[in-house]
């Protein structure tokens, strides 16, 4: 008996800071329900005339919950936001190849590609895209994967591949975002 109780009380220790910072990050304003953000005494100033382009190249699929890359640009958004740009001056692209390809599936590929089962990120892609990100899945992936433009989620695009993409986008003014 004291044994058990003197292990959770150890774990609960160890784990405390933890928690601890876990309970800094909120809801950010413009996609309240991903990409948690904390406030931070930044050294940078950024105003609402601020103008942000940055690109996410998502290469791994998430394995059967939201994909990391989508919540980091409903990050990006939120906390840009929080920190005094306008959102409309804050523009996310995000460019899908390898095996993240399903997670831009919709529900019939999706489940027929993973036992039945839904698609984690289709809400958080539909929030995303009703915050205007564009999301650009490679067509040379498309193709080896089998994955046809009709079942892709609704407004995920197509390219001819990742690397037209990036390129494209890099020309219209948009950052690689180097994580």
């Amino acid at each position: 008996m004291y044994f058990k109780v003197g292990v959770c009380f150890l774990v609960s220790i160890m784990f405390a800071p933890v928690l601890q910072q876990q309970d800094v990050f909120h809801p950010g304003s413009v996609i309240p329900a991903f990409g948690k953000v904390a406030a931070v005494d930044s050294d940078m100033e950024l105003n609402a005339d601020t103008k942000l382009k940055l690109c996410f190249d998502l290469a791994e699929k998430s394995g059967g919950s939201i994909n990391r890359s989508f919540d980091s640009a409903a990050r990006f958004i939120n906390l840009h936001v929080e920190c005094g740009a306008d959102a409309k001056n804050v523009s996310v692209a995000i460019v899908v190849h390898g095996s993240a390809a399903v997670d831009v599936t919709n529900a019939d590929f999706y489940g027929k590609a993973n036992g039945g089962k839904a698609n984690p990120n289709a809400s958080v892609i539909a929030e995303l895209q009703k915050n205007g990100t564009t999301i650009y899945l490679c067509g040379q992936t498309a193709a080896y994967r089998g994955i046809p433009k009709k079942d892709l989620i609704p407004g995920v695009k197509m390219a001819p591949s990742a690397m037209t993409a990036h390129a494209l986008l890099q020309q219209d003014g948009f950052a690689l975002c180097p994580f």
